[in-house]
């Protein structure tokens, strides 16, 4: 301030204490959500509290080098396996119907993830008589708590070699070019095969 001026009277009675918004239950919160999944852990023992998730590469060209868990498997993925989508649901298996397979890749990573989940199973009915029937018992199995088969992304480095001739001789926008002209022109050329040996029977 300069001068010897009025003093400005800023109007800040605004009440702002009525306004705060306290978080005491926080706590209380964090320990009740831990009892539900303890209760819940015990209820479906010695089934894992988790289920088995896909693997799926994350959206955009940025982070579709990273591998992520999914919502649930394809059915295709499922049949690939040899599983129904009523069986895989029963022995804690998630399903997604909406999602679809876009490459080969993914659904045979997907299958080989079934493939280990159900080598690494052990299913026990829930009636007593088939259990006693197959000579099972619910007692002396240890609860899976954390998560069902993680993903990792640990990449692979490829150790410093020299360039091939090969690797020197190879042009990829030319090679690129090439691909995108004989996708385009792949009707055309099949048309006039056929034309072709349609003429030569003649």
């Amino acid at each position: 301030m300069k001068h010897n001026n009025q003093l400005y009277s800023v109007h800040l009675r605004k009440h702002w204490q009525e306004r705060v918004k306290t978080w005491f239950n926080q706590p209380a919160r964090k320990w009740r959500r831990h009892m539900n999944r303890v209760k819940k852990a015990k209820k479906v023992a010695p089934k894992p509290t988790h289920s088995l998730r896909p693997a799926i590469a994350c959206p955009t060209r940025r982070y579709n080098y990273r591998l992520r868990e999914g919502r649930g498997f394809t059915r295709a993925e499922l049949a690939a396996a040899g599983l129904t989508p009523d069986y895989a649901r029963a022995i804690g298996i998630s399903i997604d119907p909406r999602r679809t397979n876009k490459c080969q890749e993914s659904l045979d990573r997907n299958k080989e993830r079934l493939k280990e989940y159900l080598s690494h199973l052990t299913v026990i009915p829930i009636r007593k008589e088939k259990r006693e029937k197959k000579g099972l018992s619910l007692e002396g199995h240890v609860q899976y708590t954390g998560k069902i088969l993680p993903i990792t992304n640990k990449g692979v480095h490829e150790k410093p070699r020299l360039v091939t001739e090969e690797e020197k001789k190879f042009v990829a926008y030319q090679a690129i070019r090439r691909a995108r002209a004989d996708a385009r022109l792949f009707g055309k050329r099949e048309k006039k095969r056929k034309d072709k040996e349609e003429a030569s029977k003649l």
